[in-house]
């Protein structure tokens, strides 16, 4: 695995007795710009009005006058630009690497959660598996760090009735 440096620091700091990691806040300002750009840009540019028309219905895009080849080829260059951006900042958080099971095993609950049609569903999904996971982690930790201090066990305290 390689580690992908792209100038963003990575050192926490506390806000209102919260650890932060500013590329965490800047990767979330990223993906935040990214999903209000594109609301933007399918709400009031030609393209993305003929991106919705060809997603709703081909037939009647191209029976409207819509050249399929050319949105379709505006449509994986804006999905490459997606991809490219979450590609560097998922490679600047947790390095370059083969395999990308962990992505798809969290990406699967949140398209589940979310639904696959709805752009609001699936940040509302990815947020809800985001702080499931955080909330896990931190459970996990806090059960270690109790179970590895010295004295009895806990069912030692447990009185039986």
């Amino acid at each position: 695995m390689h580690g992908l440096d792209i100038g963003i620091s990575d050192t926490p700091f506390e806000v209102a007795g919260v650890l932060t990691s500013q590329f965490d806040l800047f990767a979330a300002a990223v993906a935040g710009s990214l999903v209000a750009l594109f609301a933007l840009f399918f709400r009031y540019t030609g393209t993305g009005l003929s991106f919705r028309a060809v997603a709703d219905d081909q037939f009647a895009a191209l029976a409207v006058g819509l050249r399929l080849p050319r949105v379709w080829a505006a449509v994986w260059t804006a999905s490459g630009i997606v991809a490219l951006v979450g590609g560097l900042l998922w490679g600047a958080r947790l390095g370059v690497q083969f395999s990308l099971s962990l992505v798809v095993l969290k990406a699967l609950p949140v398209l589940v959660l979310g639904g696959f049609d709805s752009i609001t569903g699936a940040i509302v999904g990815g947020l809800l598996v985001g702080a499931i996971e955080k909330l896990e982690r931190s459970m996990l930790v806090h059960s270690l760090a109790a179970a590895s201090k010295p004295g009895p066990p806990m069912s030692r305290h447990w009185r039986s009735s």
